[in-house]
């Protein structure tokens, strides 16, 4: 199957299980823009071929009429450092209140 420019694809990689059925997949896939996200993340997520993916997405898990469950900082933060490692980037989504603030570096 053949992509369109513009179309993004991805998946969504929510359980470690899940991680070496997307690489595989996404080996064969040719798009231009490739994304996993990792939304709800329920638990920690190790990836082994990251740099397969344009966009990482990072999410918690959303229930009607509550604040989103979130995941534990650690979680997070791997997969942060997963990403910059592999050259992917990063969107962390709204519903995720434990996310790292980043500020421009002050210089003299």
């Amino acid at each position: 199957f053949e992509f369109p420019e513009n179309a993004w694809v991805g998946t969504t990689v929510d359980r470690q299980f899940r991680v070496p059925i997307a690489e595989e997949a996404f080996e064969k896939v040719e798009a231009t823009i490739k994304f996993v996200s990792c939304e709800p993340l329920l638990e920690p997520i190790k990836f082994n071929k990251l740099h397969l993916f344009d966009w990482l997405i990072i999410g918690g898990c959303s229930v009607p009429n509550r604040d989103p469950i979130q995941p534990e900082w650690s979680w997070v933060e791997s997969l942060l450092m997963q990403a910059r490692e592999a050259g992917c980037m990063v969107y962390f989504k709204p519903n995720l209140t434990v996310r790292p603030k980043e500020y421009p570096e002050m210089r003299n």
